[in-house]
């Protein structure tokens, strides 16, 4: 008895999934293929992008609580998309020159005590505290939120942020200011000879 429950469940269930499916998504199926085919290079690539969101949206277990399944199926076709489109990308490294063979190799920035100290400074205090908290004295995020008595989540938010003033910081204090040639001179200053 135990053993036929389960499948005679599963196959009522699936029933009433590929009903609702039919009646909800499938209406739409020009939309969807529209939509695949704007994002797409190919029909070919639109209708496996459209068969794709399917298996999902038909696979998934959530699919009695989806409120509008156009939309819903609209989404799931526009991340494929994008995922796919993404995939097709070269990544960021195919985009910067080959470092010359008979260039200095560039240490790891070390970390200098007055530009340290000169970038905490310019970090504001609320922040700071948070930074030194995680950074030195190396409490963990639920530590710090007890101590200041905020939520983990508002923690986090703070501690991030605090990360982030400070490598800006850091950068402002080690960068060199770029020089402009003679001809960039004379072009920022009107200067046509």
């Amino acid at each position: 008895m135990e053993g036929t429950r389960p499948h005679w469940f599963t196959e009522a269930l699936m029933g009433r999934q590929l009903c609702w499916f039919h009646d909800y998504v499938s209406p739409h199926q020009a939309e969807y293929l529209s939509l695949a085919r704007r994002l797409s290079d190919s029909t070919r690539t639109a209708r496996r992008i459209v068969s794709e969101a399917e298996v999902e949206l038909i696979s998934c277990d959530h699919w009695q609580y989806i409120i509008d399944p156009r939309r819903y199926m609209l989404r799931l076709i526009f991340d494929i998309a994008v995922h796919k489109f993404r995939q097709l990308q070269p990544s960021i490294n195919a985009y910067i020159a080959p470092t010359p063979v008979d260039a200095p190799v560039r240490s790891e920035r070390r970390a200098d005590k007055g530009i340290v100290l000169n970038a905490l400074d310019r970090v504001p205090s609320l922040y700071r505290r948070v930074f030194l908290m995680r950074r030195v004295k190396g409490l963990t995020t639920n530590e710090i939120a007890k101590h200041l008595k905020l939520s983990p989540a508002k923690a986090m938010q703070r501690l991030v942020t605090a990360t982030v003033m400070f490598c800006n910081a850091v950068d402002q204090e080690t960068c060199v200011p770029a020089r402009a040639c003679a001809l960039t001179d004379g072009y920022l200053l009107g200067d046509d000879g």
